[in-house]
């Protein structure tokens, strides 16, 4: 994986670098929690966690209906920092709303998951799990 394929949730606005999905423009608006867009609730977030988000993991939420709020990607943030301080590279991080794969030392969601759905699944790559 290049650098390329991330960006800083502070620094872009939410949407990847190169779009891989036919989705229009005005899909990717759409409402998914409280009123607010998925860009919009990434934004508020921005202030709050340092935590970027992949091309990929991004349209994974998106084709899952995942959202993860300011305080979700605030306790990702502290369990990455938990994670760092135990030598992890790759993770799982499992919440209420989403299980996470997270590159550790460059502070990025690379995949999710739908609890759900991700029932019976293998999780490989990863050299750690921590529930949040």
């Amino acid at each position: 994986m290049n650098s390329k394929e991330f960006f800083p949730l502070h620094s872009r606005p939410i949407e990847p670098l190169r779009s891989t999905s036919k989705v229009s423009r005005h899909e990717r608006g759409q409402l998914v929690s409280n009123g607010q867009s998925f860009a919009e609730i990434m934004a508020t977030a921005q202030n709050r966690s340092d935590v970027r988000v992949s091309a990929h993991a991004m349209q994974r939420m998106r084709d899952r209906g995942i959202s993860l709020d300011a305080d979700v990607l605030n306790n990702v943030s502290k369990a990455m920092d938990e994670l760092r301080a135990k030598g992890a590279k790759e993770s799982l991080v499992m919440c209420d709303h989403a299980l996470l794969v997270v590159n550790v030392p460059n502070r990025t969601i690379i995949t999710a998951l739908d609890p759900v759905q991700s029932k019976n699944n293998v999780f490989t790559n990863i050299d750690s799990a921590i529930v949040i």
